[in-house]
C-alpha cells in the first residue's frame, strides 16, 4: 500500500463519518432554524443559507467517498520520485496520520464555525422586552 492508497482509505473513511454526521444533524438543525422563523417570519435567508451548506457538505461527503484517491493526489506534495511503500516507514505513517487528522478536526470544526454564525446572525434580530418575540 502505497502513501496515496493509504490516505485515501483516510479520506474515504471521514467522508462517510461525514455523511453519517449530517444526516444526522441536519433534520435537528432546520428545526431550530424553524424555531427562529416563528419570532421572525419575514428571516428565511438562514434557512436558505443552511440548506445550501448541507447539500454543499452532502456533495462534498460523496465525492469523499466517491473519488477519495483523486482527493489525495491533491492533498500529497507532488514529487519525481516515487511514493513510499508502508511496509515500516514510520514518516510516511506520521504524515498520512497528520492529514487525517486535520482533516477529522476540520470536520468537526467548519460545521461548528457554520452553525455559530448562522445562530449569531439570528439572534441579532431577538429583542428579549418586545411583546412580538414571546409566543401567545
Amino acid at each position: 500500500m502505497n502513501q496515496l492508497e493509504a490516505l485515501g482509505v483516510g479520506i474515504r473513511l471521514l467522508g462517510i463519518f461525514l455523511l453519517a454526521f449530517l444526516i444526522r444533524d441536519i433534520p435537528i438543525a432546520f428545526e431550530t432554524l424553524s424555531q427562529y422563523k416563528k419570532f421572525n417570519s419575514s428571516g428565511s435567508n438562514g434557512m436558505t443559507f443552511y440548506a445550501a451548506m448541507s447539500i454543499f457538505g452532502v456533495l462534498i461527503s460523496l465525492l469523499m467517498i466517491k473519488f477519495p484517491t483523486f482527493i489525495a493526489q491533491m492533498l500529497v506534495a507532488k514529487s519525481s520520485a516515487k511514493s513510499a511503500e508502508l511496509k515500516g516507514d514510520i514518516e510516511t505513517f506520521q504524515t498520512t496520520g497528520i492529514i487525517i487528522l486535520g482533516i477529522y478536526i476540520l470536520s468537526w470544526a467548519i460545521p461548528d464555525l457554520i452553525h455559530n454564525i448562522i445562530s449569531l446572525w439570528q439572534s441579532k434580530e431577538y429583542r428579549p422586552n418586545d411583546a412580538e418575540n414571546f409566543m401567545q
